[in-house]
């Protein structure tokens, strides 16, 4: 009994996971005439996905050479893919070094102090 009750909680993420998944969640037939078709929302999610993809790409190649080693060289291991889409969609160098300056600020173990030890 006492097994059961340890993997309870595995039981309710994979009942959680399993729902989440499209097509599995959905209990209604598709074939309801009443229903007004909708298109294949992942087909349009995926040419989204490679139009943003490639906006970024092209964002990425209008950078100076300086940010471009920052994001290669410098973060490339510790910078987030958040906070590397949001770098790549400022719009100046000086929003570009005031998101440097924030980037290191925030990984800064001790605020109070004059240097950053991270």
């Amino acid at each position: 009994m006492g097994r059961s009750i340890k993997s309870l909680p595995w039981v309710v993420v994979a009942i959680a996971v399993l729902c989440s998944l499209p097509g599995l969640a959905r209990a209604t037939p598709q074939n309801d005439q009443n229903q007004p078709t909708q298109p294949d929302q992942s087909a349009q999610t995926k040419k989204n996905g490679k139009v943003k993809q490639k906006s970024e790409k092209d964002l990425y190649n209008e950078l100076d050479s300086q940010y471009k080693k920052w994001l290669n060289e410098d973060v490339v291991y510790i910078i987030s893919p958040e906070e590397r889409r949001s770098f790549l969609h400022l719009g100046t160098n000086e929003e570009r070094e005031q998101f440097i300056e924030a980037f290191w600020q925030r990984r800064n173990p001790d605020p109070e102090s004059p240097d950053n030890t991270f």
